[in-house]
């Protein structure tokens, strides 16, 4: 439970904003529905399965196969809080894509971090995953759902939503070659990155294949958006 959060919204920097697909100009069949409470719990299944398909896509980041147990509890304990939240974008009907939502001050880890910054954590909504399938990323899909995600949050009281992502240098052996600058993918959505980081430990490759992982200390860095802002 403890190290989980640390890989929520990693995957989005380098995969979930762009992309030419064939089913771009179908805007008219893209839905976007936000679920809440004990409703957005539901679909546990549904977000881990989203998570295990797009981290194995990406092993970059981490090693999915080793922390399948710790996932499902991080998503039961994050899901089914009285203010979390599933914003989930369809296609014809079926999910494509999904933001899970939780309120900053259940994550203990993180708001351990963010007191030293005297943050009022009280006044943070935490966003985990970010992910929508390859074939309908560059539908603006993301920001639509955030923007349905934001109204909600907004009416219960939180004044900046936040995230976190992964620190991987520029010359990374490990990085893909079509991997996005990160900055310029959250601050089109509004977020600034902060100088708060914080270090976890999960199953990370340790070669450019990735064929092989250990338990690696990993360091990651808190965005945040006020949400008064568009």
């Amino acid at each position: 439970m403890k190290r989980q959060l640390i890989i929520t919204c990693t995957l989005a920097l380098y995969c979930f904003f762009g992309g030419i697909n064939a089913v771009s100009q179908a805007n008219n069949r893209y839905t976007i529905e936000v679920k809440r409470g004990n409703e957005a719990a539901l679909y546990a299944q549904t977000i881990l399965k989203f998570k295990f398909d797009n981290f194995q896509g990406w092993p970059y980041f981490y090693d999915v196969t080793k922390w399948l147990k710790e996932e499902e509890e991080y998503i039961a304990s994050s899901q089914g809080q009285e203010h979390s939240l599933l914003a989930i974008a369809k296609y014809d009907g079926e999910v494509i894509g999904l933001i899970t939502g939780s309120p900053l001050k259940i994550h203990h880890d993180l708001i351990g971090a963010c007191t030293l910054k005297d943050f009022n954590t009280s006044e943070y909504y935490y966003y985990g995953e970010v992910m929508v399938q390859q074939a309908h990323r560059g539908n603006h899909l993301v920001t639509k759902m955030f923007e349905q995600a934001n109204k909600i949050v907004k009416t219960w009281g939180y004044k900046h939503a936040s995230l976190v992502t992964v620190i991987r240098s520029d010359d990374d052996a490990r990085k893909p070659d079509n991997a996005l600058n990160s900055g310029l993918i959250w601050a089109h959505v509004g977020y600034k990155k902060t100088d708060i980081t914080l270090p976890y430990t999960w199953p990370t490759f340790t070669d450019k294949a990735c064929t092989t992982s250990s338990m690696i200390e990993n360091k990651l860095v808190l965005w945040i958006k006020d949400l008064e802002q568009p």
